[in-house]
């Protein structure tokens, strides 16, 4: 069909530079018989020849990430999509159209980089469905060749380090009229579990599931699994074995595993959209390449980080973890660290990590690890007596230094100080709880979780400063004037309005002592940028406005449902039993309040840090080395300290240059797993695409604290989104750290979706009596303010039951 057209049929081998990666794929699926929708490829000369029709090459060539992106992006894609179309692409194209019958057909972006073994550009470019005639097609194509220079593919190709001189490929195929559509990995994305096939179904267009615009139905499919059953959902059996039977056998034919976009017609055939090659999680062996993740981090540092705290907790995450490894005699701690800043943000080596721990196990260690795994868990066992009495002196020291104005060293060595016995309890802490949860399903059937043993520890600082809010609040409404002024006020100026009355100012001399106690936290605690509660109260305030607006203050203590549980539980064992479970209950109850509270007084030395870098950046100013003291953010802990003995003049351009680069940063959506190749280039890992549910439409996620609750859906990306929430609301957010506290009292359950059993949310949630289910991907997109939810926390479900009101 000449160059410019190519009909999927006649693309040979090595054409993918003309056609794209998608393109390339869809031709060699289709003409070794998959049922492959009939279609063409407008080519990438096409594209070069319209972008030299219309003089577009110059344009193109002003963009840079370094200068005002948006507007420039918005600028070249409103001129693609004006341009006019050379006169021969459109013959071609109309031509090929023709050829298909005409009617509705989908147009999706090829570009040349896409899909291939150097980086997934999955969803940064465009994808026109139901397109119906030659103008809405030729329209339709300038959208996607306009996509190629959106503001985020233009930053995604920056940090892969792909050049802009790229040109793209575009896909049109008949449009299968979509009964049902979905995804289908053949194996488990997550595990790596290549024992399951695991697929997602939505009903109608597949583009629904992708975007993320509507929850899925999950299917666990065993391999050895001949006729796959289910129950109810998107998919009957035999479409869940017809789907399932396709993704086999694309997999056999690829030779790997596949992530394969299918539909089903309303005939019940089904339809090969695409298919791409997938790395699983859990495969983390092969020779140079390195899987990096936000699971382990994305809690505590959800955000992009600053040069000056990356330049702390850089060393600090990494000499923690080694310190952890001495106490267990490893001394061979690899120099190339646990942690990694991409993207702006700080990734978990997942990698790294399961090589140093596959000695522990005979599996893949072989036989001779035993007598170290034995020698491991003496040690273990001296660290479950040692750490307790570890932490409390961890503890006065930082209390003891902060009634002192001591210098940025010391407080250096003892936020890592803390961080190494806290890393250390907190392994210790996971090891107890899974302990705990697995005696319980096997002495007495699972009648209980170790989350329901473990609520209402004592004495968990974080918690105490939610308590304490609480009765200021009580006192707030116990005085309808002051809190008629307190629901009323603007946030901002409620300080001085508080000033003008007796009560008012007794109220707020309690707030500043709050303050006093608990104001080292922060929305984003170990960023070093962001305002303690001290700088900025506005997040105390919006929740004592919260708490004064309810008609009861309480904090729900569910000490007593914890002790009735554990009655029952000793009720079924024999005495031998119950000795065990007791010990093993409290090092639980024990280490986990310990760990937080280590947490919590980090946060103090690391507020301390804080305070005294923006003393020395004051000073810095006044002698004119500084132009501001938010600067000294921009620069490393090391450049700081040589600014101040009077050297590193480029000061002032290395923060702009750094400031900008973090404004960019900030406007990337981070893949939450990649792997880093042996050449250094980064290729997103392929991972659901949903949030885990059940053919029911439930999402599913992890039991963290027990209980259920049925309230409307708030959601809160940070903390700072606080001002308009309501007492009983279920909040919804991407992850939780002790800044939010304050917010999670007023809260009738928790949602999110990052975090784990021992997380702080759940800690939270279970001292605060509050039902929570966490590390629900996606949550925040999936559920929307004043949709009604149910929140199961004990079976760790989360229902939609009506939409907003």
């Amino acid at each position: 069909m000449g160059a410019f057209v190519w009909n999927l049929d006649d693309i040979g081998e090595g054409e993918c530079d003309l056609v794209g990666g998608k393109g390339y794929a869809l031709a060699r699926l289709r003409q070794a018989g998959f049922p492959v929708p009939a279609g063409f490829v407008v080519t990438s000369d096409a594209y070069r020849a319209f972008v030299a029709f219309n003089d577009l090459r110059a344009l193109t060539a002003t963009l840079s990430t370094d200068g005002d992106l948006a507007a420039g992006s918005a600028r070249v894609k409103a001129a693609f999509e004006d341009a006019e179309m050379p006169s021969a692409i459109a013959a071609a194209i109309c031509g090929a159209y023709r050829g298909l019958g005409e009617g509705k057909v989908a147009v999706r972006s090829s570009a040349l980089a896409e899909d291939s073994e150097a980086a997934s550009f999955a969803g940064q470019y465009e994808t026109v469905l139901e397109v119906v005639g030659c103008d809405a097609l030729l329209a339709a194509l300038r959208r996607c060749w306009a996509s190629l220079w959106s503001e985020r593919a233009l930053i995604y190709r920056h940090h892969l380090g792909v050049s802009d001189d790229v040109a793209m490929a575009v896909s049109v195929q008949r449009m299968v009229p979509a009964a049902q559509a979905g995804v289908a990995f053949t194996l488990d994305p997550v595990s790596g579990c290549r024992d399951v096939l695991v697929v997602e179904a939505v009903a109608g267009l597949g583009e629904s599931l992708v975007g993320g615009r509507v929850t899925s139905c999950r299917y666990i499919v065993q391999r050895e699994d001949d006729s796959p059953r289910t129950e109810r959902g998107v998919l009957g059996n035999d479409q869940l074995a017809a789907v399932v039977h396709l993704a086999q056998k694309v997999e056999s034919w690829a030779g790997r595993p596949q992530d394969v976009e299918w539909a089903l017609d309303e005939t019940g055939d089904v339809h090969l959209l695409q298919a791409r090659p997938i790395t699983a999680m859990g495969d983390t062996a092969r020779e140079g390449v390195t899987l990096w993740t936000r699971d382990n981090v994305g809690e505590v540092i959800p955000d992009v980080v600053t040069p000056l705290s990356w330049s702390v907790l850089d060393p600090l995450g990494n000499c923690s973890f080694a310190a952890l490894l001495r106490r267990l005699e490893i001394d061979d701690y690899p120099g190339a660290g646990l942690f990694g800043r991409f993207y702006g943000r700080v990734y978990f080596n997942q990698t790294l990590f399961q090589e140093m721990m596959s000695r522990f196990y005979p599996s893949r260690a072989g036989w001779r690890a035993i007598p170290r795994l034995a020698l491991t868990a003496l040690r273990a066992l001296l660290l479950l007596h040692r750490l307790p009495t570890e932490s409390e002196r961890v503890v006065a020291t930082i209390l003891e230094h902060r009634r002192s104005e001591d210098n940025l060293s010391s407080w250096q060595r003892l936020g890592t100080e803390a961080m190494e016995v806290h890393l250390a309890v907190s392994v210790m802490a996971e090891l107890l709880y899974q302990a705990l949860d697995k005696l319980l399903k096997r002495w007495v059937g699972g009648m209980t979780t170790a989350a329901a043993l473990t609520a209402g520890v004592q004495g968990v600082r974080s918690a105490e400063a939610g308590q304490a809010l609480a009765a200021l609040a009580e006192q707030v409404r116990q005085d309808r004037s002051l809190q008629a002024l307190v629901l009323t006020a603007n946030v901002e100026a409620l300080p001085a309005r508080l000033a003008e009355t007796e009560a008012g100012r007794a109220l707020w001399a309690q707030i500043e002592a709050f303050l006093s106690e608990h104001g080292h936290s922060a929305a984003q605690e170990f960023e070093l940028a962001v305002p303690r509660w001290r700088d900025d109260p506005t997040i105390i305030l919006n929740a004592l406005r919260v708490q004064a607006r309810a008609r009861e203050v309480s904090v729900a203590d569910p000490s007593e449902t914890c002790l009735e549980a554990t009655r029952q539980v000793e009720k079924r064992l024999g005495w031998l039993k119950c000795m065990v479970f007791r010990r093993l209950l409290c090092w639980a109850q024990v280490f986990v309040a310990t760990r937080e509270n280590l947490k919590y007084h980090f946060v103090i030395a690391h507020g301390r840090l804080r305070d005294l870098y923006l003393a020395l950046a004051t000073r810095l100013v006044a002698d004119g080395r500084l132009r501001d003291s938010q600067d000294v953010f921009f620069l490393t802990a090391e450049e700081v300290v040589l600014l101040a003995e009077g050297g590193l003049e480029a000061a002032p351009n290395l923060v702009d240059e750094r400031r900008q680069a973090w404004e960019t940063d900030r406007r990337i959506v981070p893949p939450s797993a990649f792997e880093q190749r042996a050449d250094g280039r980064l290729c997103s890992v392929s991972l659901p695409l949903a949030a885990s549910s059940d053919s029911g439409g439930r999402l599913r996620g992890i039991a963290a604290s027990p209980g259920s609750y049925t309230g409307w859906a708030r959601i809160m990306l940070t903390p700072d989104d606080g001002a308009g929430v309501q007492p009983g609301e279920v909040l919804v957010v991407p992850a939780t750290n002790p800044g939010w506290a304050p917010l999670l009292l007023g809260a009738g359950a928790l949602v999110t979706e990052i975090g784990g059993i021992l997380s702080h949310g759940a800690i939270i949630a279970r001292e605060y009596g509050l039902p929570a289910v966490l590390n629900i991907s996606g949550a925040t997109q999936r559920i929307r303010t004043g949709q009604l939810v149910h929140v199961d926390g004990s079976q760790g479900v989360v229902r939609i039951l009506e939409e907003g009101i």
